[in-house]
């Protein structure tokens, strides 16, 4: 069976589960779905943060973007949160074509 591909925002708890669903395959309602990014969530009393090897974070202090977070640890009062965790590698899907126009 062959399946059309989206590419998906996943949502995570806590941000050393994402290398795990990065290579996860989901497949509903006919579409694979293909993780590219992660909404990662922590708990409010928490004073740190841990971005996984192979990602960056993208930062937050009240809801603003402050800037990125190389992976390694990193401290963070409970009003910084780590909105998206972006994969450093290439993702592969595949695309159907619908149509390939050529001037024959």
């Amino acid at each position: 069976m062959q399946y059309n591909t989206k590419l998906v925002v996943e949502n995570v708890w806590g941000c050393q589960n994402a290398p795990a669903k990065l290579g996860e395959v989901n497949i509903t309602r006919g579409y694979k779905m293909t993780p590219v990014a992660f909404f990662p969530t922590r708990l409010p009393c928490s004073f740190y943060v841990i971005i996984p090897k192979g990602f960056v974070g993208l930062v937050n202090s009240h809801g603003k973007y402050v800037g990125i977070w190389k992976a390694g640890y990193h401290s963070a009062a409970p009003w910084i949160s780590v909105s998206h965790l972006i994969p450093e590698q290439y993702t592969v899907y595949d695309i159907p074509v619908k149509e390939c126009p050529t001037q024959d």
